[in-house]
């Protein structure tokens, strides 16, 4: 082989070699970029800054009997679902289409309206987000819906599914499998008082 030839070859294995580190560092970006995208989302996710869409499962709350003060929803009631609900798998739930989301505030305003002098009309105002809502209460949870189900239907296992079970004899409950469900972004400001982020 000629010098000349030797030499082009030479320098194609460079050339080529060149080219498939660059195809590497292409490649690597790409996949960093995807990861940034992946985590940028999840975070979109878990601090409610996006709409959300899939399958899961609704669940509708409502008052049974507003003369007796155990017919009527609760604020713990709530709590107690999300709570099932979270530990069965749900990525993401929604009271009232209000998004739920570790800084949130659901508590109770119970006002009783007289009917007479021997009866009581219970009604309970519960606060979400600082937005007050009546019975009846619409619960979404994105999720495996089969499981979501399940769990909700299931022989009660812990403290939380016998009170869940009760609350099924007590309220108007009715659970429904979505194939999607669409679950609206925090409409509220988060904000951290202490919390503060490391410095690197």
């Amino acid at each position: 082989m000629s010098p000349f030839k030797k030499k082009l070859m030479k320098h194609m294995v460079i050339i080529g070699i060149i080219l498939v580190l660059v195809g590497f560092i292409k490649v690597k970006g790409l996949i960093a970029f995807e990861k940034d995208r992946e985590t940028t989302n999840n975070i979109q996710i878990l601090t409610g800054q996006t709409d959300i869409e899939g399958e899961g499962i609704s669940i509708t709350v409502e008052d049974k009997n507003p003369y007796d003060v155990y017919g009527i929803v609760y604020d713990k009631d709530l709590i107690t679902i999300v709570n099932i609900l979270q530990s069965a798998g749900a990525e993401v739930i929604s009271i009232n289409d209000e998004r739920v989301l570790s800084t949130n505030k659901i508590k109770v305003d119970k006002t009783r309206i007289k009917i007479n002098k021997n009866q009581k009309l219970n009604k309970t105002k519960i606060k979400i987000n600082d937005n007050e809502y009546n019975s009846p209460f619409l619960i979404k949870a994105i999720g495996n819906s089969k499981k979501l189900n399940d769990i909700l239907n299931s022989e009660p296992a812990s403290a939380e599914l016998k009170e869940f079970n009760y609350m099924k004899k007590a309220l108007e409950i009715r659970i429904e499998k979505k194939d999607k469900l669409i679950i609206p972004r925090y409409k509220g400001n988060i904000s951290f008082k202490y919390a503060k982020p490391i410095k690197m």
